[in-house]
């Protein structure tokens, strides 16, 4: 019986050291590797190249040895709490600093990031990348493409359009921007090829922001749009594809200013001129001329927008000479969260 009691305390003092030790090495060392605290208490984004990182040691046991980017620091006697100047000269965007604690219980180490945010970084921050594409796709079906009263005529179209955009930053305040829209689609059933459409557009801006006007640009632009047609006939094609003939075109011409007098309070001005030519029709065919002032001001804490248009349509056909006068008060206010 006694031997029967001495196997199972051996036995029970077995499983302790196999299951419980390990639990209770894994409870002290969890501290240890958690007992060292490295922050910076500056700023992570500085505007100047020289400065110091002010940083921030805590700890629950005595310090032994502090080192930044692999240079030792000196560090008081017993110290757990320090608080370490750092002078630093940086380079343009992010900088690191390698901090390495050493303690009684053990180390760690941390990297701490300053990022010099130069003047032309913030530039071009605000103006973004010189090039960019969009790219959309689309599906549509139809169980009545032709739109007919009796009758259905299945349609199945796939579509694509394509946004290109390319800035020029030629001078500190000047650039030329190229664009462009080139949008096409295709039917599925040959029966209604005549129905694919094909529109380009494409235009090319300057763009000076410090004049006497205030920030002012200068855009040429061309739109031609075109519907599938083959074989091919007499009818002016399209620029893009000789497949499409040419249903209509503009070339336009404008001139906008746009004057900040506060943050918060703006003035605007925009002249096009429009010149129209529409496949068959003579009646849009011709120039139009659009005048828009706008003024932006805060009214009572309330965005307020003040625009008059003023449109000049001098076309071939029976709106010859007609003048459209609009105006339009816009009203926008931010509710700020709780």
């Amino acid at each position: 019986m006694k031997q029967r009691l001495l196997m199972l305390t051996l036995l029970g003092v077995a499983w302790n050291l196999a299951f419980v030790s390990p639990l209770a090495a894994q409870a002290e060392s969890a501290p240890q590797e958690a007992e060292i605290l490295i922050f910076s208490i500056s700023s992570h984004t500085v505007t100047e190249s020289a400065g110091t990182l002010k940083v921030q040691v805590s700890t629950f046991s005595p310090i032994l040895a502090v080192r930044i980017n692999d240079q030792p620091r000196k560090t008081r006697k017993g110290a757990s709490l320090l608080w370490l100047p750092v002078p630093y000269r940086l380079i343009p965007g992010e900088n690191f600093f390698k901090v390495e604690v050493e303690t009684e219980l053990g180390r760690a180490e941390e990297t701490l990031t300053v990022v010099y945010d130069t003047p032309e970084m913030q530039r071009q921050a605000e103006v973004g990348d010189p090039f960019s594409l969009i790219t959309i796709l689309g599906y549509t079906a139809s169980d009545n493409i032709d739109k007919a009263a009796s009758g259905q005529a299945r349609g199945d179209t796939t579509s694509v359009i394509l946004v290109p955009t390319y800035r020029f930053d030629l001078l500190e305040d000047s650039s030329l921007s190229l664009s462009g829209i080139l949008m096409a689609d295709h039917q599925h059933h040959g029966e209604h090829k005549s129905k694919e459409i094909l529109l380009g557009q494409f235009s090319v801006e300057w763009l000076e922001k410090n004049t006497r006007l205030g920030e002012l640009s200068f855009k040429l632009g061309s739109n031609e749009a075109g519907t599938w047609e083959v074989p091919h006939t007499s009818t002016p094609r399209h620029s893009f594809s000789k497949d499409y003939k040419q249903a209509s075109r503009e070339d336009s011409v404008t001139i906008k200013a746009k004057q900040a007098t506060d943050p918060d309070t703006s003035w605007e001005q925009q002249l096009d001129l429009k010149q129209k030519d529409v496949a068959g029709s003579t009646d849009d065919d011709g120039l139009e001329t659009h005048l828009q002032l706008a003024y932006v001001t805060p009214f009572s804490g309330i965005k307020t927008t003040l625009q008059g248009t003023l449109v000049n349509k001098d076309l071939k056909g029976q709106y010859d000479d007609a003048i459209d006068v609009k105006a339009r008060i816009k009203l926008s206010y931010t509710w700020p969260l709780p």
